[in-house]
């Protein structure tokens, strides 16, 4: 298994955190350069504690599920 420091060209990735601002800002941070500009991110649990927040700061291509699929939401990012 490959550390994450050397991943780069990553084209999925399906984000589930603890549900707080401040760690799901500090993933974020550490998996957004590694992505491919193809790249579909999943986002689970958008709706729970803060993540709202860090949802509403993103200036990316974003969809929200709502709650059709999982009731506290998904939302798909297009960095």
């Amino acid at each position: 298994m490959r550390r994450i420091g050397y991943l780069s060209g990553v084209d999925f990735m399906f984000i589930d955190t603890d549900h707080t601002h401040a760690q799901v800002s500090k993933e974020w941070e550490l998996y957004r350069p590694r992505l491919s500009e193809q790249c579909l991110v999943v986002f689970d649990d958008i709706t729970m504690n803060d993540m709202g927040r860090f949802w509403d700061s993103l200036t990316c291509s974003t969809l929200e599920t709502g709650s059709i699929y999982h009731y506290t939401g998904f939302g798909l990012v297009a960095p």
